[in-house]
């Protein structure tokens, strides 16, 4: 009898003991042996709730792996398998947030509960490490005047608030929107006022936008409150908000652009509601601009940080194209290739790194330069964009180093099939003082071997890629280094032997 044919509930215990002794990082790459083996690694993880203390590490350094694909959704079995409410149990948030959609639920009709603990758990994830870390801290000592710091009353209501603004449950909103105005208010949906802001803008229905703008008066508009809601509406390319807020009681608080006050900021808030994704957004704020006399001329330090909004945000291919139009010169700056820069070819290796098809292929047509555009979509993995970088005629040297190291099969495979030559090495990387402490090489089949990725690193000898002298030396250090008794024995049938 095999692994795979053992029961269930023995599989995983045995799965349990396997990740707890080769690590969390190590025990994800079991789900490559078979189907079998990666849905019962998924399982192992979360009944015995084995991303806990994962989550709940503090942000040491830049280089921390990213979150697991299925975070959300891991947060929401562990909210519906919490089986202790109280304050003092471990991880008191996932109770908090369990009571918030019990309270949302039972005011909002239209929203299922299990929709909503699945619809507030993405939003957690998608805050990345940061929020998801907020989620999971140990509970404090209880302190001596009766209360747990992570779950005051004032803590719960700022994060009901949150939750009822993005589900559109109008009663909560209205109930406490005074404490809006609390500059202590930090839900853990949105850790600051911007980034609530932002939330707000992309998931509030009008009626909830009508409170948030009003502070729940009815004749009356919170005009910072309006600045900020419109640049955010913008910001996350959501036309129908952008102008719900513009619209918003304007013959009452006109936009005031004398401000001699200072209260208003209008030609400021125009001005940085051109950081826009959306061309439709775009088009009615440089209408708005020529109705309110805004200057016609913007800024050269605007027009970069535009085009990289455009790009970070997944904008419009068709806004994309517009910019060019509008902004020939800015082809001709200064940093071609420089991911920093508001070129062409700076936006292409942002485009291609986020896997933005579309707006690769306006830059490809604007002419901008692929150097090193397949080096950045190899270390992302981003299949689709490798091959239309090589249909373009893109150098496909560079990228099988990053594509090993990021143990991304079917971008090796088209790279191979392109030619590289599978033992290629980037002398760039020699310089780079990091290598040796991030456990990096400049060798594909080693970073295979770091991966523990067997049918890669078999991909590449299969293809040619020796393992004896420096590159032998580099499979033997990281497959050592990191215990990998797999790829050890893999490497014994080889013959491998380093320099």
């Amino acid at each position: 009898m095999g692994f795979a044919d053992l029961p269930a509930e023995l599989l995983q215990t045995i799965l349990n003991h396997a990740i707890v002794v080769r690590g969390m990082k190590r025990g994800l790459r079991l789900r490559l042996i078979n189907k079998r083996f990666a849905a019962e690694v998924i399982d192992t993880i979360y009944a015995y709730r084995m991303l806990d203390e994962r989550f709940c590490q503090p942000l040491a350094t830049v280089r921390n792996p990213p979150m697991p694909p299925f975070t959300a959704s891991y947060i929401e079995y562990r909210i519906h398998n919490k089986e202790d409410d109280s304050s003092l149990a471990p991880y008191p948030k996932l109770g908090l947030l369990r009571r918030i959609a019990q309270d949302l639920v039972a005011e909002n009709v239209s929203l299922p509960y299990d929709d909503c603990v699945r619809f507030l758990c993405r939003l957690i994830s998608e805050g990345g490490a940061d929020r998801v870390s907020q989620v999971f801290p140990p509970a404090l000592p209880r302190p001596a005047y009766g209360h747990v710091l992570y779950e005051t009353e004032e803590y719960y209501v700022d994060n009901l608030f949150a939750a009822a603004v993005v589900t559109n449950t109008v009663t909560i909103v209205e109930r406490y929107i005074e404490i809006y105005r609390d500059k202590s208010f930090k839900p853990l949906l949105g850790m600051d006022s911007r980034e609530f802001n932002l939330q707000a803008a992309r998931y509030a229905s009008p009626e909830t936008l009508e409170v948030l703008l009003s502070g729940g008066h009815s004749h009356r508009v919170v005009v910072p409150r309006r600045n900020d809601m419109l640049v955010a509406a913008a910001s996350v390319g959501r036309p129908s908000a952008f102008r719900f807020i513009h619209e918003f009681r304007i013959d009452e608080t006109p936009w005031d652009f004398k401000d001699r006050a200072k209260r208003y900021a209008s030609l400021q808030v125009f001005s940085d509601a051109l950081l826009t994704p959306s061309r439709e957004v775009w088009d009615h704020v440089m209408e708005l601009r020529a109705r309110y006399n805004c200057p016609k001329d913007v800024p050269e330090d605007r027009k970069q940080r535009v085009l990289a909004e455009c790009i970070g945000q997944g904008g419009d291919a068709d806004l994309l194209n517009h910019l060019l139009d509008l902004w020939p010169d800015i082809a001709e700056k200064n940093g071609f290739g420089d991911r920093a820069s508001a070129s062409p070819s700076g936006l292409l290796l942002d485009a291609c790194a986020n896997g933005y098809e579309d707006l690769v292929r306006v830059l490809l047509s604007r002419g901008a330069s692929m150097s090193s555009a397949v080096i950045i979509a190899a270390a992302y993995g981003q299949t689709k964009i490798v091959r239309l970088l090589l249909e373009h005629g893109a150098a496909p040297f560079g990228g099988l180093l990053r594509a090993a190291g990021g143990g991304y099969m079917d971008v090796a495979h088209i790279l191979l099939d392109a030619g590289v030559h599978p033992g290629e090495t980037d002398p760039r990387l020699l310089m780079y003082p990091g290598l040796v402490t991030y456990g990096l090489t400049d060798v594909p089949i080693a970073n295979a071997c770091a991966m523990e990725h067997v049918e890669l690193a078999k991909l590449l000898k299969e293809k040619g890629a020796k393992v004896n002298g420096h590159a032998g030396s580099e499979c033997l250090r990281v497959t050592r280094k990191n215990g990998l008794e797999s790829m050890l024995d893999l490497l014994d049938e080889w013959h491998c032997r380093g320099v």
